[in-house]
């Protein structure tokens, strides 16, 4: 016998019969309709679940989806089966996409522990050193302040990289680190060194960046014993608008 379909007939099975007898038909066919539909084992509210349970998936909210998904399996019949699968394997697929996300952020931050200046580099260079959006939050100082002109801010994730601009000049920048590692001028890929020397009891190195986009920026890189080190990658246009880091650009002899 044909198993029938829980959805309303287009047309009537009994197209020559009385309307009397089309009514009792009728009757008959909904009842064996309502009661096939019944052993199914499907509740009005699986079809909003299974659905649910996709949003949430895709979502990435992982665990609400499982467990939706798990009282969709629990509760709803067979029509239910291929939906379930569906999200099943998009759980699976996001659950790998996150596990590879947080293998990636330990890496990340494995790096930055151990060569921090060559994450600054990359910070610092990227977009040929544009830096619009590297800073969620620059402080630009107030009127009437010594500062007043520059806007600077830690990157977000790493408190020792910092940036620094001339707020009506973006274009004049100047990006800093802080480390107890020792950065090199072969961090930076391509560049010349300028000239080293000596001054206040630190030792200073000049470099400038000869990779064709970076040929507009230089590097300063600092060591005061025992262990501070300081890495500046800066504009052009930089040292003109800030005379303090300019003046630790100048080689001035030591008096003896």
């Amino acid at each position: 016998m044909r198993r029938p379909r829980c959805s309303a007939a287009t047309s009537s099975p009994w197209p020559h019969q009385s309307r009397a007898t089309r009514r009792a038909g009728w009757g008959l066919a909904a009842a064996l309709l309502a009661s096939a539909c019944a052993n199914r084992g499907e509740p009005a509210a699986c079809l909003d679940r299974r659905q649910q349970a996709r949003n949430l998936a895709l979502a990435g909210e992982i665990e609400q989806a499982q467990a939706l998904l798990d009282r969709v399996k629990a509760e709803c019949g067979p029509n239910s089966a291929a939906d379930i699968a569906h999200v099943t394997k998009l759980i699976a697929e996001k659950t790998a996409a996150r596990r590879e996300k947080e293998r990636l952020e330990q890496s990340q931050s494995e790096l930055l522990q151990k060569f921090p200046s060559r994450a600054f580099v990359e910070w610092a260079t990227a977009r040929g050193g544009d830096i619009r959006g590297k800073l969620l939050e620059p402080h630009c100082a107030e009127r009437g302040t010594p500062e007043f002109g520059f806007c600077e801010g830690q990157r977000s994730d790493v408190p020792g990289m910092r940036l620094r601009y001339w707020q009506t000049q973006p274009e004049a920048y100047r990006y800093a680190l802080a480390t107890t590692r020792p950065p090199s001028c072969q961090d930076l890929g391509q560049y010349r060194q300028v000239r080293t020397w000596s001054r206040g009891g630190s030792d200073f190195e000049l470099c400038e960046l000869t990779d064709r986009r970076l040929r507009h920026l230089s590097a300063l890189i600092v060591h005061t014993p025992p262990e501070a080190y300081e890495m500046h990658i800066f504009s052009q246009d930089y040292p003109g608008i800030d005379p303090e880091f300019e003046r630790r650009l100048r080689v001035i002899p030591e008096a003896r």
